[in-house]
């Protein structure tokens, strides 16, 4: 039930969003990325590792893979996160500054 809501407020929001399965080279599906082109900026809608292969530098892998794929289109990258998020500290080791903050989320942005 969680999933088809989350689904439909991502389609309603962001219906041009480009969801992609994270694999290893092997095949093995290990989780998901959801993003959008947005205003000139490349939009990380939703970003999530399976719990068996969270704490393996996967996550940073991918958000690096976002990174090299935005300085190459000249665009920044933007996302919201709940606060308490352990994936806090990894933006901003990445670079990523807070903009904005709200009770329940803060939203970030990476610039080239």
């Amino acid at each position: 039930m969680q999933y088809g809501g989350r689904e439909m407020t991502y389609g309603s929001q962001f219906p041009d969003a480009s969801d992609s399965i994270i694999c290893l080279v092997d095949g093995t599906a290990v989780g998901r990325q959801l993003t959008a082109h947005v205003d000139g900026a490349l939009r990380l809608v939703d970003v999530a590792i399976l719990p068996a292969w969270q704490g393996r530098g996967l996550g940073g892998a991918v958000l690096r893979a976002l990174l090299d794929e935005a300085a190459r289109e000249q665009a920044r990258v933007e996302l919201r996160v709940a606060r308490g998020n352990p994936a806090v500290r990894l933006y901003e080791r990445l670079g990523f500054k807070m903009v904005d903050a709200d009770a329940v989320s803060l939203e970030f942005r990476w610039e080239a």
